[in-house]
């Protein structure tokens, strides 16, 4: 890894945060996996996995990084309300909903479906968290990234929206994809650098999900201030 101008991290470490993530999550290595893909006879390189699922937070995940400075940002903006879309079993909104829970802030989960008979899943959870659901059916097959979706949402959504900057009422993107919600993985890849160093090794490649691609581009933006060119390999859920 080469050392570069590490000023960023002063800018970083500037915006609000709230510690509500267990860091560092571990990284452990994945011998057995290894081994049933072929280990050494099969050239399978060793594999680590990032414990992100261990971050705190309900059921953690790696919403909570994001979280971690977007709610900051809420509360810095005096918000009480939090508003933010999703699908039905959405587990940024579940996240959201335990962060609110956390914080004492009142969370309004919007949904793209009709309200199903029964609550299971992220669904039933949110509800449990306290969070306020409201199911927008708005029909076809089209997902969040949906421009068209998205700006019908926005409307339907405009008795909370209102406020947003005056009442109290902060909106979080989909999936909590802004610049400041990508933020949350800038340090993530110091993080898996410095812990990888601690095991004797340094990565080759880090593969992640990618859904709105706020991990991805936190990660990568990590990685290349901190002058590593480990590859980034993002695999897009949306295609699975």
């Amino acid at each position: 890894m080469t050392t570069v101008n590490l000023a960023w991290q002063t800018r970083l470490a500037a915006l609000p945060s709230l510690p509500i993530a267990h860091l560092p999550t571990p990284l452990e290595a994945l011998p057995r996996l290894r081994m049933a893909l072929g280990g050494d006879a099969g050239g399978v390189p060793h594999l680590w996995v990032k414990r992100d699922d261990a971050i705190g937070l309900a059921v953690g995940g790696n919403k909570v990084r994001k979280l971690a400075y977007l709610l900051a940002d809420a509360q810095a903006r005096g918000a009480r309300k939090v508003v933010s879309f999703g699908g039905l079993q959405s587990n940024f909104l579940r996240a959201l909903a335990s962060g609110c829970a956390r914080l004492g802030m009142e969370a309004h989960c919007l949904y793209f479906e009709r309200r199903p008979a029964r609550l299971t899943g992220n669904l039933l959870l949110c509800q449990q968290l306290g969070a306020r659901l409201h199911f927008v059916p708005l029909g076809g097959d089209t997902g969040p990234r949906d421009l068209h979706r998205t700006c019908q949402l926005v409307r339907l959504a405009s008795p909370f929206l209102p406020g947003i900057g005056r009442r109290g009422v902060a909106f979080i993107p989909v999936g909590g994809h802004s610049a400041l919600g990508c933020a949350g993985y800038v340090p993530a890849a110091r993080e898996i650098l410095e812990q990888a160093a601690q095991t004797g090794f340094q990565p080759d490649a880090v593969v992640t999900a990618a859904g709105t691609g706020g991990t991805l581009a936190g990660l990568l933006a990590g990685f290349r201030l901190l002058g590593s060119q480990v590859q980034l390999i993002g695999i897009d859920v949306g295609k699975l």
